[in-house]
């Protein structure tokens, strides 16, 4: 089954689906519906972007981040890590928690949209400069980030992952950027030994 979104505030919205007939089915329909109480859809204001499985870049979510650092290095890692429900103390799955407290406590968590995932198309990209301070670490340059790294190509390595949209220099190099997962990394590595790393893949 195609994965359908659709995110609504105001007078804007997204749609996005997998399947391009079922979307403009639904664009179609929406436009009706629209049209039958007064309003009418700005079809020069409306862009379409297709995305090609396998090259679609966007950072971690917050969750995802924090994730990582913990150690649980994939979805699958950490929807299989072992946690404990507040009410009744059973352990299971983090994958099976909110599926135990909507059936057996009455207990239904919201869900927290990534706005910042959502917003970042159209803002312009920003290179940032990563300095070593004096106790050989590098402070994520990015305003309320609070990130860190030892070496620079950790440095690197955090910006892919949380600053997908952005680049950084660090003292000595400014990286280009894989066109594949959009980690800055050494040219001469590029299209060879970088794309079979697990990084990349």
């Amino acid at each position: 089954m195609a994965l359908f979104v659709a995110l609504f505030y105001a007078d804007d919205r997204i749609l996005a689906d997998q399947c391009s007939t079922y979307h403009q089915e639904v664009i179609n329909t929406l436009v009706g519906l629209f049209k039958r109480v007064g309003l009418r859809t700005n079809t020069t204001k409306t862009q379409c972007m297709v995305l090609v499985p396998g090259t679609t870049r966007t950072r971690l979510t917050d969750r995802a981040y924090q994730q990582r650092q913990l150690g649980n290095k994939s979805a699958r890692d950490c929807a299989r890590r072992r946690v404990q429900c507040d009410i009744c103390h059973k352990e299971l799955s983090a994958a099976s928690l909110g599926h135990h407290l909507e059936t057996i406590h009455d207990v239904y968590r919201s869900k927290v949209l990534d706005i910042d995932l959502v917003l970042s198309e159209g803002r312009e990209e920003t290179t940032y400069r990563a300095q070593e301070h004096e106790d050989g670490l590098f402070y994520c340059p990015v305003p309320d980030c609070g990130g860190t790294a030892t070496t620079p190509w950790a440095t690197y390595h955090h910006f892919a992952m949380r600053h997908s949209g952005d680049l950084i220099r660090t003292p000595k190099e400014a990286y280009p950027r894989c066109a594949l997962c959009g980690m800055q990394t050494i040219p001469k590595v590029l299209g060879r030994r970088h794309e079979e790393t697990a990084l990349c893949q």
